[in-house]
Order: C-alpha cells, then sequence, then structure tokens
C-alpha cells in the first residue's frame, strides 16, 4: 500500500506540480446499511485499519498544498453517517485529514432533504488538529427524476436549488460542488436524466435554479398563493403573501414570503424542519428593485 501511494504521488508531484489540489485517499470504504467496512482485499490483507493507514502514507507523499479526503456516498442515511463520522475522527484525531466529500447521487421523492442537511450540520462541526473547520466537498452530484417531462424538470429544479442553498450555508468549508457529469445522455443514469444540461447540451430548469438569482415573481408558479398575514418591514407596505415552495419532500417545506412595496420587492425565507409550528430562520433580507 504505502509502495503504491508513494509511487501515484511522487509522480504527479513532479510531473503535475501545483496543479492537483485534492486527494480522495479512500473512497466507499463503509459497507451498506452496516457498521462495518466493506469486506475487500484491502481488509484482509493490510486489515480493518487500512483507511488510517492509507492516511498516513498519504499525508506523507502529497505535496504540502494537497488536501486529503475520504469520500463516500448515502452519507445521509443514519447508519453509514455514524460510521463515516467515526472514520473521520479517526483520521482528525491521526493528523491526516483535511476534509470529507459528500458523493450525493439523490432522487426526487426518495432523498429526504432533512436527513441530508443533518449529515452535512454534523459533519462541519468536525475541527482538524490544527484547529480548523474540516472542509467539505459535494463530489458526485445529481439528482434522478423518474420521466422526461417538464413538470419533473420544474421538481428537479427545486430540488437542486435547495441543495445550493444549503450548500451556501457552509460557503466557508466548503471546496467545491461537483455535479457526476454534465448531460443527461451521458449520465451513469441517464434514464433518471439527473443533470443540469439535457441530451442536446441545452440547460434544463435545473441549471438555471442554481445559477441565477430566482425572480421574486416567478415563486407563485411553483405553488399557489396562500393569504396568511405576517408583518412586513418598513421597507416594503402593500402587500404580504406567503408561499410553499415544495411539499412533495416529507418534513422538508420551504416557505418564502414575499414583500411588494413602493421600493421594489424583498423577501425573506424560513426552513420549516418537522411541523408548521417549528419554523427556523435561513436566509436573509434580499432586495430587487
Amino acid at each position: 500500500m504505502e509502495s503504491y501511494i508513494k509511487q501515484v504521488l511522487t509522480w504527479t508531484n513532479e510531473n503535475y506540480p501545483g496543479l492537483i489540489v485534492s486527494w480522495d485517499v479512500v473512497n466507499e470504504a463503509v459497507a451498506d446499511g452496516s457498521s462495518k467496512l466493506r469486506d475487500s482485499l484491502w481488509t484482509q490483507v493490510v486489515g480493518e485499519d487500512f483507511i488510517n493507514r492509507a492516511f498516513e502514507y498519504a499525508r506523507k507523499y502529497a505535496a504540502p498544498h494537497v488536501k486529503l479526503y475520504y469520500n463516500d456516498y448515502n452519507s445521509e442515511m443514519t447508519m453509514k453517517a455514524l460510521v463515516t463520522r467515526d472514520i473521520v475522527d479517526s483520521l482528525i484525531a491521526d493528523g491526516t485529514i483535511d476534509g470529507y466529500g459528500f458523493q450525493s447521487h439523490y432522487s426526487v421523492g426518495s432523498t429526504n432533504l432533512f436527513y441530508v442537511e443533518i449529515a452535512m450540520k454534523e459533519m462541519a462541526k468536525r475541527v482538524l488538529k490544527d484547529g480548523t473547520p474540516i472542509r467539505l466537498r459535494v463530489s458526485e452530484l445529481d439528482v434522478g427524476i423518474p420521466s422526461n417531462t417538464e413538470s419533473n424538470w420544474q421538481t428537479q429544479a427545486r430540488y437542486y436549488n435547495q441543495l445550493l442553498e444549503l450548500y451556501v450555508q457552509y460557503a466557508d468549508q466548503m471546496e467545491a460542488v461537483h455535479t457526476w457529469g454534465t448531460v443527461d445522455n451521458l449520465s451513469w443514469r441517464a434514464d433518471e436524466y439527473p443533470l443540469l444540461f439535457d441530451g442536446m447540451s441545452q440547460p434544463k430548469p435545473a441549471f438555471y435554479a442554481i445559477t441565477d438569482e430566482v425572480p421574486a415573481e416567478e415563486w407563485s408558479a411553483w405553488s399557489e398563493w396562500s393569504t396568511e398575514e405576517i408583518i412586513a418591514s418598513d421597507n416594503c407596505e402593500v402587500e404580504t403573501r406567503t408561499v410553499t415552495v415544495d411539499t412533495t419532500i416529507p418534513q422538508y417545506h420551504y416557505h418564502r414570503w414575499r414583500y411588494i412595496g413602493k421600493n421594489g420587492n424583498a423577501w425573506y425565507h424560513y426552513r420549516e424542519a418537522t411541523d408548521i409550528s417549528n419554523y427556523q430562520s435561513g436566509g436573509e433580507w434580499q432586495y430587487k428593485t
């Protein structure tokens, strides 16, 4: 193991100095639905501590500026989340890890964003030996939908938008957000149309949902306005309405309030984590003139 890691890192350091910014040292080591590691030649030959040894050697031979990551999928699932956090804690104690990569292969209607947020929140709490927060990456993002229809495209766009709102909360720790491909027809999940561009390389609504500020007037297309009254700010005097942006994801609805006044449009959003009586603030005032 040490010989292999030494050869790879030494060769890349010599041939591409300064180009590589990070390595996924170990990838997908935890078994699904289990508190154990996957059975592999690494566990059979090196032992259950092979992850610690791999990071030890990677730290030894990596260039000083290169960040070292552990990377895994289904991080939002409780059992795997607990095991991956234990792995990361062990590597932090060794002083060999810099960050965690969230493989993020989600599906509209089956992946609950509530648990995605919990997983990221808990991992983000980790502090490295040098006192800095752990670095985070979204390493393989895609969001599947059941069929290629305009309605599903819009639902997918909302899902992507909510994910990016979550990631922005951890901007100080987030190194990068990577989609797992660019166009649907070349995706490993091509039959679920999970990416930002269609098979003709044209941007889908999901692309605009994460790259553009969504105009306030377009929120009404995502759900019917209700008549719930709340207190408007001094800058917005004329009209107050609220909209539930996404009611398709159980226990994780977004509510946005729109204020329309003489100084333009302004809106603020709250997140409802469990029920309508448990609002938590999330976001800042934004004004559109």
